[in-house]
């Protein structure tokens, strides 16, 4: 019986240095989950304001120019993340695609990332560029 309580003495400390092995890890772990999460909703609402801004180009109104797209794609992202900014606009109203003219937009966001350490090719400036491209006919 009394080997029982002296092997107990010893392993008081063990817990603490799990806890302090483990908490930082799951810690790392579960911020990149939300950092990647976070950049796949980005992307996927920046396709679709390239989308509509495609739409509105082609369809709509073919004179437009960059800052119109600017200021619609920045108004269909603003809802999400007021942080990040629309760095580059190029579209051009002649693409060929197949013989036929279409319309392509291509834009470039700037995202801010909140835990950029688990995220490859990120800027010095700590954001990650997302690129998103529409053709429309």
């Amino acid at each position: 019986m009394r080997v029982i309580p002296s092997l107990r003495k010893k392993e008081c400390g063990s817990t603490m240095i799990e806890a302090a092995l483990v908490i930082p890890t799951v810690v790392v772990l579960m911020a990149g989950i939300m950092q990647y999460g976070f950049i796949f909703a980005v992307s996927i609402n920046l396709r679709s304001a390239t989308g509509a801004a495609t739409r509105h180009l082609a369809y709509i109104d073919s004179s437009a120019d960059h800052n119109l797209i600017k200021d619609l794609v920045e108004a269909r992202l603003a809802f999400l993340y007021k942080g990040g900014s629309v760095a580059n606009v190029n579209f051009d109203n002649g693409y060929d695609v197949l013989g036929s003219a279409a319309t392509l937009v291509e834009v470039e966001y700037e995202l801010p990332l909140f835990f950029g350490l688990v995220v490859p090719n990120t800027n010095p400036d700590g954001t990650l560029t997302l690129t998103a491209r529409t053709v429309a006919r």
